[in-house]
C-alpha cells in the first residue's frame, strides 16, 4: 500500500499492536510522520511554513494523491534542470579549451569567431537559461548550415558537432522542466481549493457506515435536528466513536467541518487509522 506523503498519527487503541511501518517511521515533535526522502522532508517543512496550524488538511486522501504528484513534478524539474548544468559547465570548459588549442593561423576563419560568440553566450546561460538554451541551440543549427567546415582544422568542427548533440539534450531537459512546472500549477490551484474548504472529505465520508431506522433504538433522538424524524426510513450513519445521525443531518455538517458533532473526534485521523489496520489485517 503507498502511504500518503503527508498524514498525521493516531495514537493505536489500547491493546492494539502498531503496525511496524509506524514503529520504523520518524516523527516531527508536532505528531506528523516525516516522510523519508529528502524532497518530501523538503515540501513538509515548506508546507509547514506556508501554512502553520493547517497540517490536519494534509490527511486527507485527494490532498495526499495531489501532494504526491506534486512531488513527482518538482522532483522531475530539480532532476532536469541539475543535469542541464553539468551540459553547460562542460560546453565552456571544452570550447574555451578548443578556442586556445586552435589558435594558429590554419584554423581561423567564420568558425573560429563562432566559437568565440558561443563562449560568450555561454557564459551568460545561468543567468536566463530558457532563452539563451533556445538561442545557443539555434547558433549551434546555424554554425551547421550556414558555416563551411575547415578542412585544415577538425578540432572546430569536431567541437561544432558535439555542441549540437549537446545543446539539443539540454533544451530537451529544459522542456521537461518546463512542462513539469506548468502541470504543476493546476494541483497547486487544486490544493488551494481543496485547502479553502474545510469540510470532511468525500473519500472519509464514504467510509461511514449507514444504518436502517430500526438498526436505531426507538428512544433515540439525532442530536443535529433533536428529533426522531425517520417515520419516512431515512437512514442513519453512525461514526467510529459509535455516536449516531440522521445521514441528511451528518452529510450536511460534514460539508462545513470535519468532526463529530458530539464528542468532536477528527474523522480524517479516526478513518485514517482504521482503514490502515484493515489494510494491515487482511495482508
Amino acid at each position: 500500500m503507498i502511504e500518503p506523503l503527508l498524514r498525521a498519527t493516531v495514537p493505536a487503541p489500547t491493546g492494539e499492536a502498531v503496525p511496524t511501518n509506524v514503529q520504523d517511521t520518524a516523527f516531527r515533535e508536532d505528531g506528523l510522520e516525516m516522510p523519508p526522502d529528502v524532497l518530501g522532508r523538503l515540501v513538509l517543512n515548506l508546507l509547514h511554513a506556508w501554512l502553520p496550524g493547517r497540517l490536519d488538511d494534509f490527511q486527507s486522501p485527494r490532498v495526499s494523491h495531489l501532494l504526491r504528484c506534486l512531488r513527482r513534478r518538482l522532483l522531475l524539474t530539480i532532476c532536469c534542470t541539475v543535469l542541464a548544468a553539468p551540459i553547460a559547465v562542460w560546453l565552456l570548459v571544452w570550447g574555451a579549451s578548443t578556442y586556445v588549442a586552435t589558435e594558429v593561423p590554419e584554423c581561423g576563419g567564420p568558425l573560429r569567431i563562432w566559437l568565440l560568440g558561443f563562449l560568450i553566450l555561454q557564459l551568460a546561460w545561468p543567468i536566463c537559461m530558457p532563452s539563451l538554451t533556445l538561442l545557443l541551440l539555434g547558433w549551434c543549427t546555424g554554425g551547421v548550415l550556414l558555416l563551411p567546415q575547415p578542412k585544415h582544422c577538425p578540432k572546430l568542427g569536431a567541437f561544432l558537432l558535439e555542441a549540437l548533440t549537446l545543446q539539443s539534450v539540454q533544451a530537451v531537459l529544459l522542456v521537461a522542466a518546463a512542462v513539469a512546472a506548468l502541470t504543476a500549477r493546476p494541483m497547486i490551484q487544486q490544493l488551494g481549493q481543496l485547502f479553502a474548504l474545510r469540510g470532511t472529505d468525500p473519500e472519509v465520508i464514504a467510509l461511514i457506515s449507514t444504518l436502517k431506522p430500526h438498526e436505531v433504538p426507538a428512544d433515540e433522538e439525532c442530536v443535529i435536528c433533536l428529533s426522531r424524524d425517520d417515520e419516512d426510513g431515512v437512514p442513519w450513519k453512525e461514526l467510529v466513536c459509535s455516536h449516531r445521525f440522521h445521514e441528511p443531518c451528518l452529510l450536511e455538517w460534514l460539508m462545513k467541518a470535519r468532526q463529530c458533532p458530539v464528542c468532536r473526534l477528527d474523522l480524517h485521523n479516526a478513518y485514517q487509522w482504521d482503514s490502515r489496520n484493515a489494510a494491515a489485517v487482511s495482508s
